[in-house]
């Protein structure tokens, strides 16, 4: 405020100036009056210019540090901008990896299908160059050898089931031996090829005719020609075992049978 200061020492200078003529009485004291009211309002203007050149400053050193800390603000802003950039590019990079993951994964389930399917049609080629039995057994009576062309519905072997289900005993008894036999009664039985081994058994069906009659030539008395022979009726008995004893019953063997007439182990709703 150098201006301000020279204007108040001028100021300054002609009042001191005119105080002194007046008081020597070269100048009215009407026109010092005058005088000095207008130094007063000069010195007031020169105050108010002053004070409000201080204002102007505190106002522009407000304005500057505002800047300063709207500089630091954005400073700051651009910073985040830039770490949102970044994390931006890294959750972008990231949905990229999930997508070629998930690309790649599918692709790896294709090529697991695609193997699975081969599998599948590798075991039906397999499968056909096997010839499957319809049950197991024991092989018998193979008339085919190492070589032989195989044609369709050509018998070559046969096989003997041992299960239970499929190997039973027939015991041809008198007709003096039927009184006291029914369907369930408990039945011990031995086998001549399992010596010292006994096994329970139950009698499962009695046969609908004797063996006589279903023969290749049943007796046919229309002569009048008549004797009287004993006649054996068929009775089938099952072996109480679930499984066959170490596969050594086998159909055709000779057994020996004793039924319990007086204890049964199945119920049945006939008798024969």
């Amino acid at each position: 405020m150098p201006g301000l200061m020279a204007l108040q020492r001028n100021a300054q200078y002609y009042y001191d100036r005119f105080k002194n003529l007046a008081k020597s009485g070269d100048v009215p004291g009407q026109e010092f009056d005058n005088r000095e009211a207008a130094y007063r309002e000069a010195i007031a203007k020169v105050e108010s210019l002053q004070s409000d050149i201080k204002g102007t400053e505190r106002q522009v050193l407000a304005s500057e540090l505002q800047l300063q800390e709207a500089s630091v603000r954005l400073e700051q802003s651009r910073k985040a901008l830039a770490n949102t950039d970044a994390t931006v590019g890294r959750a972008e990079a990231e949905q990229m990896q999930l997508t070629v993951a998930a690309d790649t994964a599918l692709g790896l389930r294709n090529q697991q299908a695609l193997a699975e399917a081969k599998l599948r049609q590798a075991k039906l080629n397999l499968s056909n160059t096997l010839i499957r039995a319809p049950r197991a057994g024991v092989i018998s009576r193979r008339t085919i050898q190492v070589g032989k062309t195989v044609e369709a519905h050509d018998p070559f072997l046969s096989i003997v089931p041992l299960d239970f289900d499929n190997v039973w005993i027939v015991a041809n008894l008198r007709e003096q031996q039927m009184p006291n036999v029914r369907v369930g009664q408990a039945v011990k039985i031995t086998v001549d090829a399992i010596s010292k081994q006994a096994f329970e058994g139950w009698v499962e069906s009695v046969a609908g005719g004797s063996g006589a009659v279903f023969s290749l030539f049943p007796p046919d008395n229309a002569t009048g020609n008549f004797v009287r022979v004993v006649q054996r009726l068929p009775v089938r008995i099952r072996f109480g075992l679930k499984e066959n004893f170490q596969n050594r019953i086998r159909p055709g063997m000779s057994t020996r049978i004793t039924i319990d007439t007086a204890r049964y182990v199945r119920n049945s709703p006939q008798e024969w």
